[in-house]
């Protein structure tokens, strides 16, 4: 949280608050990346919980910018198989992203609690996931960041991708001026196709396809699809 920010209580004295943002109030860190920290959080007039990305970097413009790149990107899917952006927003100067909130694991942490999966549990997670980058495609998105930890497996078995934060807006890619300067690498570098490592801002589906049989490889073997030095990459 931003410097300054104290935890304090509302009214429901079983639960503390970390903050309020909005109509939302923080109520854990479920998640914690480059840009921003991910919370579990309830919506104070309608009482429901949901996910909020809040923005950590918010005295960085190409940050911000970022964010709301990704708020743009997030906005145009619905799908059953993608994550559901259902508002977003500034409070305070901090821009936030609000998502369904999701019971379940993503499938790097199947793989590190039980092993490597079953050919038949690996291909259907797979299946699922190539719906959803189906519908990013054709709302002429990249990911750019497939992996197993963009992707979760909630209690019924139904996956979803998760953030759109590395989103290349393929409309925009001509009119809007790049965000990652060039020869900056984004992505992970163990999922990432060779084309993206060359250039980020000149991929497409193929892409994320290649990504897509990376995470497929890891969910078959537990591990890793390249061997590369740390410190390589995002």
């Amino acid at each position: 949280l931003p410097k300054g920010q104290t935890p304090f209580r509302t009214g429901a004295p079983s639960e503390s608050v970390l903050r309020r943002l909005g109509e939302y109030d923080l109520l854990e860190e479920i998640g914690r990346g480059g840009m921003g920290v991910l919370y579990r959080a309830r919506h104070r007039r309608l009482c429901r919980e949901v996910a909020v990305k809040v923005l950590t970097r918010i005295d960085e413009p190409m940050a911000v910018a970022r964010c709301h790149r990704e708020m743009q990107a997030a906005g145009r899917v619905r799908h059953p198989h993608v994550v559901s952006t259902t508002d977003a927003g500034e409070s305070d100067g901090v821009p936030f992203l609000v998502m369904d909130l999701i019971d379940g694991l993503n499938p790097g942490r199947i793989v590190a609690l039980i092993g490597q999966l079953g050919v038949t549990d690996a291909c259907e997670i797979i299946r699922q996931a190539a719906a959803g980058l189906q519908a990013i495609n054709e709302h002429h998105l990249v990911h750019r960041d497939l992996k197993p930890s963009n992707l979760m497996v909630d209690v019924t078995g139904t996956v979803r991708i998760l953030d759109l934060g590395l989103a290349l807006i393929q409309d925009l890619r001509m009119s809007g001026s790049p965000l990652t300067p060039a020869g900056a690498i984004m992505g992970s570098i163990h999922f990432m196709a060779p084309e993206q490592a060359e250039d980020t801002h000149k991929v497409d589906v193929r892409a994320d396809i290649y990504s897509l049989g990376a995470t497929l490889h890891t969910l078959l073997t537990g591990q890793l699809p390249l061997k590369i030095s740390r410190g390589a990459g995002r």
